[in-house]
C-alpha cells in the first residue's frame, strides 16, 4: 500500500485532497472489467499530465501490461519508463 504517496513520485496527498484523475487505470476499465478494481492496475499519479503519460506508456502494450499487472510489477516498470524518459529530456 502506498499510504497516501503517489506511485511515480512518492509525493504525499491527504485523502481529502485527492481527485479522480489521480487514479489511472493501465488497462481500461471498459475493455478489461476484470481489472477494474485491481489495485495492481490502478496507478496513483500527481497530475492529469502524469495520467496522460501513463496512458501513452501503456498504449499498444496491453498484453505486456496485463502480464505486469498479474505479476505485481506494473508500478516498478512505469517508474523505470519515467526514469528513462527523464534521462532523455
Amino acid at each position: 500500500m502506498n499510504k497516501g504517496k503517489s506511485d511515480l513520485t512518492g509525493r504525499f496527498y491527504n485523502k481529502e485532497d485527492l481527485q479522480s484523475f489521480q487514479f489511472a487505470h493501465a488497462l481500461p476499465k471498459g475493455t478489461y472489467p476484470l481489472y477494474r478494481n485491481n489495485v495492481n492496475n490502478i496507478v496513483f499519479v500527481d497530475s492529469i499530465e502524469q495520467h496522460e503519460r501513463v496512458d501513452r506508456m501503456v498504449a499498444g502494450r496491453k498484453y505486456e501490461v496485463e502480464l505486469k499487472v498479474k505479476e505485481w510489477t506494473l508500478i516498478t516498470w512505469l517508474k523505470y519508463q519515467r526514469f528513462l524518459f527523464n534521462q532523455k529530456n
